[in-house]
Order: C-alpha cells, then sequence, then structure tokens
C-alpha cells in the first residue's frame, strides 16, 4: 500500500491524519472548506436581483417617494434578502457543525454508472454500511478492495454524501 499516493489522492497529511483521529479537522482542511463555502451562490445572486428590481419599480409607483425612504427600502430590503437565503439554503459545509466521523473495515468499490449518457463508471468507496465519495478508476489502484483501512469523513449537508478527509490502511485483506 502506497500511503503517499493515498495521502496525495485525498490532499492531507499527517497532522490532517492526527486531527481527524482526534475527532476534530485540522487547521487546513477548515481553510479548505471555507475557501470551498465562500463561493458566489447563483441562489443569493438570484434573490438579489429580483429584489432590486421590484424595488426599483417603487419610486415609479409612487412618484412623490422621499429618497431616504428608497434607499431605507434597499438596505431593509437587501438585509431580508440574505437573511431569507440563510435560513432557506443553509451552508454546505458549515465548518462549526461539520463533525469528523470513522469507518473503520475491510473496503469495497461498487461500480456506478454516470455522466449523461451513462456509459461512465464511477467507484463509490464502502466500509460496512457507511457509502463514502464516488471516484475515479484511479483510486482502485492505490486502495485495494478487501485491505482494511480507517476513513475518517463528514456529511455533507447538500446531500451529495459523505465526503473523505482522511484514510488510514491499517492491514493486507484476506
Amino acid at each position: 500500500m502506497d500511503e503517499q499516493a493515498l495521502r496525495d489522492y485525498y490532499q492531507f497529511d499527517e497532522s490532517d491524519l492526527e486531527a481527524n483521529r482526534n475527532g476534530r479537522l485540522s487547521d487546513s482542511q477548515r481553510r479548505k472548506l471555507l475557501a470551498l463555502d465562500k463561493g458566489t451562490n447563483p441562489i443569493l445572486i438570484g434573490l438579489v436581483v429580483i429584489f432590486f428590481a421590484v424595488a426599483s419599480i417603487f419610486p415609479l409607483v409612487y412618484r412623490q417617494v422621499n429618497p431616504a425612504t428608497v434607499i431605507w427600502v434597499l438596505i431593509w430590503g437587501g438585509l431580508g434578502c440574505y437573511v431569507l437565503y440563510c435560513i432557506l439554503f443553509p451552508s454546505s459545509t458549515s465548518i462549526a457543525k461539520i463533525m469528523v466521523k470513522k469507518a473503520e473495515g475491510p473496503i469495497r468499490f461498487v461500480a456506478v454508472e454516470s455522466g449523461s449518457s451513462g456509459n461512465e463508471l464511477e467507484y463509490e468507496l464502502r466500509i460496512g454500511k457507511v457509502k463514502l465519495d464516488r471516484e475515479d478508476h484511479e483510486l482502485t489502484d492505490i486502495m485495494k478492495a478487501g485491505d482494511v483501512f480507517a476513513v475518517y469523513y463528514y456529511d455533507r449537508k447538500d446531500g451529495t454524501g459523505n465526503h473523505i478527509l482522511s484514510a488510514q490502511w491499517l492491514s493486507a485483506g484476506k
């Protein structure tokens, strides 16, 4: 088992693995997840555009509107859109809520068709009943089916499954 290939594939190091063994994220993993969370969300942009489109009609309907009222409506409406967005679409990787979980045992790969035409294969990594990330064929060359691993992961709140943070080879399969 090439441990460095496994670390390179999942982009973790010894300090990440040690933090995950203790049930927490490392500082570098926190930074990576925060960077993923900072992307511009099209839903939020859509809410803001709709709000400003509706708010821009306000002065046309009420011709005798004080400019301070328009500014007041824009500020509170913008904040309202943001609060609504936060309530309806909570962050998928809210750092404070991430719990590092562990699955240990022999691994297996289940081939899953993917792509628009269903002609591409991905491999779902499983340990017991725990379904983990879908991966490409490269991982099946690094991790051998039947070998025993300890895998540290977190559950994605966006419904895309369990994301692997780090893994450790324990023993060869039988």
